[in-house]
């Protein structure tokens, strides 16, 4: 999530920092399963970071070289709010539990994990050798 919003607000990331999630904060928090989390925070992330960006895009046209702390300070003074909340889900499922037909997930991951010892039976000695492969596909699936 730092990286996105890193990303999105031109911001070096040791400048964001996250809280966890709980009822108190987020009112709708979804339970972490896979990488479902990630996409759909991960997007909640990117649309209010445009959303802030937007909203500072008024002091950047007329000050483009303002450091981070400056800008949010000039956005302060001009009451321009620096608050952002959105939210996100997973385009085109289309998953029936009853029929249990239908689009669950929008992407999956594939790995695939070969080992191969060589073991010396007199000596005890031993050779491991071993290849790891994953496939992602891209999890966004507008891009």
């Amino acid at each position: 999530m730092i990286q996105i919003a890193s990303k999105e607000l031109d911001v070096p990331m040791h400048k964001i920092h996250t809280l966890e999630t709980c009822s108190t904060t987020v009112p709708n928090a979804a339970p972490t399963a896979a990488s479902v989390t990630s996409d759909h925070i991960g997007f909640a992330v990117k649309k209010a970071c445009e959303d802030l960006r937007k909203r500072l895009s008024a002091i950047d046209e007329t000050e483009p070289f303002l450091s981070w702390e400056d800008k949010i300070k000039k956005a302060h003074l001009q009451r321009i709010s620096l608050s952002a909340a959105a939210f996100s889900q997973s385009p085109r499922i289309t998953w029936d539990p009853v029929t249990r037909m239908g689009r669950k997930y929008n992407y999956y991951c594939y790995g695939v994990c070969g080992s191969e010892v060589e073991v010396d039976l007199l000596s005890g000695d031993h050779i491991v050798r071993q290849n790891i492969i994953k496939k992602f596909k891209n999890s966004d699936p507008r891009s």
